[in-house]
């Protein structure tokens, strides 16, 4: 598989990223001269039941077909592990039947990414978090590039699991609030408890459709030489599996029985 990907792609025209991290999923084209082209999911059906055929519209519309594309991107987590998984998979399909590359982001540093654009310059840190359920938010934070020539924000607090207050107390002694933007898809149900410890110049911002963001990133990390071979991409997911967890607890799985 390796043999019969191109990796040497100097400089990608046309790239298809998808993002299944949440239910608002997205996938989008981004070609070389224009603003990428994005489709949101449906968040009433599957994962499963819309790729690749969202991918195939959304081709369409632009007059290409897959072996139009030169570099695959994807959004490889944290997010549901049924979404990563089917992304991850379906972008793994179509780069294998094409031949061509793959780069992986994750969806926290696509966020981070997302705040550098529309995010006011004076602000310098940029806290990543998504809903991880049970409480929880998937984080990391990042700083502001010091010069123009960096393109991405640099990690300040790597990505983990925690509860909003833990993560708010831990970014507190590392950024000023003043000097803060959070944004993602958990901003509106943890906002309060990331504003009562952060204290009022925090500023908040809901996530965006990734797709676009992903499609920029990853033909940038090409250029540096970050692309690789489909079967080299693997889901980043933060926190184990619970299945995984009640084995080694061993801990049965819980089976409900109904009459015939």
């Amino acid at each position: 598989m390796v043999a019969d990907v191109d990796l040497a792609i100097a400089a990608p025209a046309t790239v298809l990223a998808l993002d299944t991290t949440t239910s608002r999923g997205s996938a989008a084209v981004w070609r070389h001269g224009h603003e990428p082209a994005i489709l949101a999911t449906a968040p009433d059906r599957s994962y499963g039941e819309q790729l690749p055929g969202l991918l195939a519209t959304l081709l369409e519309q632009q007059g290409l077909g897959f072996r139009d594309v030169e570099l695959f991107a994807v959004a490889a987590g944290p997010g549901s592990l049924t979404g990563l998984r089917v992304g991850i998979a379906t972008v793994q399909g179509l780069a294998v039947a094409t031949r061509r590359p793959v780069v992986a982001v994750t969806a926290l540093d696509a966020l981070a990414f997302a705040a550098l654009e529309t995010g006011p310059g004076c602000r310098r840190t940029i806290g990543a978090c998504m809903n991880a359920f049970r409480g929880e938010v998937f984080a990391a934070l990042y700083r502001t590039p010091a010069s123009d020539d960096a393109e991405e924000p640099s990690v300040v607090d790597p990505p983990g699991v925690g509860y909003p207050a833990e993560v708010a107390v831990r970014w507190r002694a590392l950024a000023e609030a003043s000097d803060l933007i959070v944004v993602g898809d958990s901003v509106p149900a943890f906002s309060g408890s990331l504003d009562g410890v952060l204290g009022p110049g925090v500023r908040f911002q809901p996530a965006p459709l990734l797709a676009g963001i992903v499609a920029r990133m990853a033909r940038a990390r090409a250029l540096r030489g970050g692309a690789v071979a489909p079967h080299a991409v693997h889901p980043v997911y933060l926190r184990r599996p619970d299945a995984e967890v009640a084995r080694e607890r061993g801990a049965a799985p819980r089976v409900r029985i109904t009459e015939p």
